[in-house]
């Protein structure tokens, strides 16, 4: 294992990583191309791409939101397949899907049959994600998420906060930091964000890359762990991935710990008491006093 760390920190070192500028101008074309096939829906500029409070990126996101409505309908959805067919090369590499109404999750998970998810959205939805591999014109691969929203765009700090608690119970560290980002005031922004992106932002990175490596041929997955990522590929990518995994969520676990000063009046006053469910987290995690990364 430690042997693996070390090559995988070795690795993250190496990787010529994908310019954010040219992803966020080939998400925002995309955005607009298919936005008129979207009756209803404007495209906007969401997610850590589009934040200079980001430093990396793991992932691409297109969104498209109706304010007006209230559900996203069953041919709002079926249209929606119908630009994942165009993005990802076929619907067969739909790779997953979320569909949620009021928070809920109706359906969340890899995709096996597109009416169980039709199935979802007709039991009401107001937001609906497909989730695939993005070819570049850089040679990287990028997991892009494409969502049909109804409703107010902007997301209370309360509600952000309910997700951040629903993070850690579900053990995301790291998108429990990305969440906690977003509510800190514009001054702090920038370092938070920064910093995690040196610290464990590139193990986000990698991790999603790991994962595409389902969606390509044994060949093809070879010779991307190689060069793009720089791991050897005699040692299955999803031994790999599941290391790497836990070394991300190990570091977004800490830098939550190590950072509570910044965020910490950010969050006063909305719900439960984040710090002590920290603690717990650590403690039961990986034991009291043991040390967690620098």
């Amino acid at each position: 294992k430690a042997v693996m760390l070390h090559r995988i920190r070795e690795a993250l070192s190496r990787i010529e990583y994908p310019s954010k500028k040219r992803l966020a101008r080939a998400a925002t074309k995309l955005g607009h191309k298919y936005e008129p096939s979207l009756s209803g829906y404007s495209y906007l500029h969401r997610g850590d791409l589009f934040s200079p409070f980001a430093g990396g990126v793991a992932d691409m996101n297109l969104v498209f939101n109706r304010k007006e409505s209230a559900e996203v309908s069953l041919p709002d959805y079926i249209a929606l397949e119908g630009v994942a067919d165009k993005i990802f090369g076929g619907a067969d590499n739909i790779a997953g899907a979320k569909i949620s109404l009021h928070g809920e999750k109706k359906f969340d998970g890899p995709v096996e049959d597109l009416d169980a998810v039709r199935s979802s959205v007709e039991q009401g939805a107001d937001s609906a994600v497909l989730t695939g591999r993005f070819r570049t014109d850089m040679g990287w691969s990028m997991p892009m998420d494409l969502e049909l929203e109804v409703g107010p765009y902007d997301m209370s700090k309360a509600k952000r906060f309910k997700l951040i608690l629903d993070d850690l119970d579900e053990g995301d560290y790291g998108k429990a930091v990305s969440r906690l980002r977003r509510i800190l005031p514009s001054d702090q922004k920038l370092g938070f964000g920064l910093g995690w992106s040196n610290f464990g932002g590139q193990y986000h990175f990698l991790v999603n890359q790991l994962g595409l490596l389902n969606s390509m041929s044994p060949s093809e997955a070879a010779e991307y762990m190689e060069k793009r990522l720089h791991l050897p590929s005699n040692t299955p990518h999803e031994e790999w991935k599941l290391l790497a995994e836990e070394e991300m969520q190990r570091r977004g676990l800490s830098y939550l710990f190590s950072r509570r000063q910044i965020y910490e009046e950010a969050i006063r006053g909305l719900g439960p008491d984040i710090l002590g469910k920290l603690e717990a987290l650590r403690d039961s995690q990986f034991g009291a006093g043991d040390p967690l990364p620098e």
